[in-house]
C-alpha cells in the first residue's frame, strides 16, 4: 500500500541521511534504479521521499554514474510543479547540481530535458524574496541552477549552444551582480564557458545583453579580493575585445579605468593579466581607436610599472615584448609620434637605451630591437 511505501521510504531517507557512506557499491546498484521508478509514482509524497534518499547518496561519482545510466535527470525534472515549494526546489537543484558535476560535461542528449526548466528556476534574488524571507532557499536554488550551467557549459559546444538557444544569458548576466560569491562566481564560470567554447555571435550576444558591465560590477565590488576571480574575468574581456565594435565597447562599459587600477595594484600575476589585456586591445585598436587608448593614459600605466621592475629578468622580458608589440600596432596606425612621446616621458627610452647592456642576453636582443 501506499502508506507501508511511505514508511519504508521515510526509514531510508532516515538511515541514509546519517549513514549512507557505509553502503557499499553493490546497495547502490540495487537501491538507484528503484528510487528512480519510484520519482514516477502517483503519489508525490512517494516521489518525494525517493527524491530526498537519492539526495542522500547521489555524492560519489559511482553512484552518480548509475543515476545517469537509469535516467534520473528528466524523472527529477518532472517533480518540479508550478507550485513546488521553495524549500523542495533547493533539494532537487542541489540534486541536479550533484548530477551534473563530472570531469566530461553530460551531452546535449542529456541535458536537453533541464535546460528549459533551468531557465525557468533561474530567478533573480528580488522574486524569491518574496516567496520567502526567513531561509536562504532563495539563494541556493539559484546558486545551484548556475552549478548545473557552469558544469554543462565547461568543455562542450553544443551544450553551450542550446543554452544560449533558451534565451537564459539575460538571467544569467544578472547573477554577475549578486553580492554572494555563491551565485556570481559559477554565473562568471558560465560566461567564461560560452566565450570560450561559444562562436562569435555568442560573444557578440554577452556584449550586447550588457555582459561587459557585468564584469566591471564583478571587479569593483569591494568583496573582491580573489586572484583566480580576477584571472577569469580578464581573461574574458580580453577575448571579447576582439575587433573595433568591440574594443569600443569595452570602453563604453568603463573597463579601461578598471584595468588600468590593476595594472598599478601590487599583485604581480594581477598586473600582468590586465596588462594582457590592455596590450592586446591596443594591439587589435585601428585608427581613433588606438588614439582614443593612447590620450587614455593606458600605455603611460604601462610604462609606469615597466620602470619599477628591477630584479625580476622574466617580468622585464615580458613587458620588453608588450612595448615592442604596441609600437608596432602604433607605427602601423600613424600613431607613432604619440607613442615616442610617451615613452620619452615616462623615461622607458632612456631606459631602453641602457638596457642595451644587460647581461641578459634575451633582454639584450629585445632592447636592440627598439632603435633597429
Amino acid at each position: 500500500s501506499t502508506s507501508l511505501l511511505f514508511e519504508v521510504i521515510f526509514l531510508f531517507n532516515t538511515i541514509t541521511s546519517s549513514t549512507h557512506k557505509k553502503f557499499d557499491k553493490d546497495v547502490y546498484y540495487e537501491l538507484i534504479p528503484k528510487l528512480i521508478d519510484l520519482l514516477k509514482h502517483t503519489s508525490s509524497i512517494i516521489a518525494e521521499q525517493a527524491l530526498y534518499v537519492l539526495r542522500n547518496i547521489i555524492d560519489t561519482p559511482y553512484a552518480r554514474e548509475i543515476a545517469l545510466k537509469y535516467d534520473a535527470l528528466p524523472h527529477i525534472v518532472d517533480i518540479i510543479k508550478p507550485d513546488t515549494s521553495i524549500m523542495l526546489m533547493d533539494d532537487i537543484t542541489w540534486l541536479l547540481s550533484n548530477l551534473c558535476q563530472r570531469t566530461e560535461p553530460l551531452s546535449l542528449e542529456t541535458t536537453k530535458h533541464i535546460l528549459p526548466v533551468l531557465n525557468c528556476l533561474l530567478r533573480n534574488e528580488n522574486e524569491y524574496e518574496r516567496i520567502i524571507k526567513i531561509n536562504n532557499e532563495y539563494e541556493n536554488v539559484t546558486s545551484d541552477t548556475c552549478r548545473i550551467l557552469s558544469y554543462v557549459s565547461d568543455g562542450d559546444k553544443n551544450n553551450v549552444r542550446a543554452i544560449m538557444e533558451t534565451g537564459i544569458l539575460p538571467k544569467l548576466l544578472k547573477c554577475l551582480a549578486s553580492s554572494k560569491k555563491s551565485i556570481f562566481i559559477p554565473a562568471l564560470l558560465i560566461v567564461r564557458n560560452i566565450v570560450e567554447f561559444g562562436d562569435d555571435a555568442h560573444k557578440d550576444a554577452i556584449i550586447a545583453a550588457g555582459g561587459l558591465s557585468g564584469l566591471r560590477i564583478v571587479l569593483s565590488n569591494c568583496f573582491v579580493d580573489e586572484e583566480d576571480i580576477e584571472r577569469e574575468s580578464f581573461w574574458i574581456i580580453g577575448t571579447l575585445a576582439g575587433n573595433t565594435d568591440q574594443i569600443q565597447s569595452v570602453i563604453d562599459a568603463g573597463l579601461l579605468p578598471t584595468l588600468m587600477n590593476s595594472i598599478a595594484g601590487e599583485n604581480k600575476i594581477i598586473q600582468m593579466r590586465s596588462q594582457w589585456v590592455l596590450m592586446d586591445i591596443l594591439s587589435r585598436a585601428r585608427g581613433r581607436f588606438l588614439k582614443k587608448l593612447l590620450n587614455a593614459g593606458v600605455l603611460t600605466v604601462i610604462c609606469n610599472n615597466f620602470m619599477k621592475v628591477k630584479d625580476d629578468d622574466t617580468i622585464m622580458v615580458h613587458y620588453l615584448d608588450d612595448l615592442k608589440d604596441m609600437l608596432d600596432a602604433a607605427e602601423e596606425n600613424g600613431q607613432i609620434e604619440k607613442f615616442v612621446i610617451i615613452l620619452e616621458e615616462t623615461g622607458v627610452i632612456e631606459r631602453l637605451r641602457a638596457l642595451r647592456f644587460h647581461q641578459n642576453d634575451i633582454i639584450f636582443k629585445r632592447s636592440m630591437s627598439f632603435f633597429d
